[in-house]
């Protein structure tokens, strides 16, 4: 082990160093001539270095057997319900700001195809935005305030609502 590593470095030294011709830029058109003088100026450090083939399986092998697709449950057109229903009550100052975090974050599909919940579109935010606001004139206000204030970024906003609202997440339906 200890005879690899020395290798590896001298290696990396004689490439760092330029001591190998054939690597430098200048010399890459030059002739055998040019070559075999820079070679005299320089000293050319040669390794041999074993390279190890990946085994391959035969033709005749059998293929592996395809892995059972995931179920996911079929996406409701418009959901009727995002959250259980409560008792009213008052709701916490900022619950309703912080809804048009969770519509926003929930529905929207970013550029890079990265999506949080598959069911819901960009034109589902307004649906989504209401039901929330709903839910926090409800019992269920504080714990759904205290769920999006906590998290800063869309990434954490929404696994922190599906986790605390079954209906939520099933309206949801997951990621992609």
């Amino acid at each position: 082990m200890r005879a690899a590593l020395l290798i590896l470095c001298a290696i990396q030294l004689g490439c760092i160093a330029g001591g190998n011709p054939s690597l430098d830029p200048d010399l890459l058109d030059a002739g055998p001539a040019d070559a075999a003088d820079a070679a005299d100026v320089e000293p050319d450090i040669r390794f041999a270095v074993a390279i190890e083939t990946p085994t391959v399986e035969p033709p005749d092998a059998a293929p592996a057997p395809p892995s059972a697709p995931r179920q996911r449950t079929a996406c409701a057109p418009v959901p009727g319900r995002m959250f259980a229903d409560a008792q009213a009550a008052h709701a916490s100052d900022g619950c309703e700001a912080q809804c048009s975090r969770l519509a926003h974050c929930a529905a929207h599909t970013w550029d890079d195809g990265s999506d949080l919940c598959r069911c819901f579109e960009d034109d589902d935010e307004v649906a989504i935005r209401a039901a929330c606001k709903a839910a926090c004139h409800t019992t269920q206000g504080e714990l759904l305030y205290y769920a999006l204030f906590d998290t800063p970024v869309c990434s954490e906003i929404v696994p922190a609502v599906t986790s605390r609202f079954p209906l939520f997440d099933a309206a949801c339906g997951g990621r992609p």
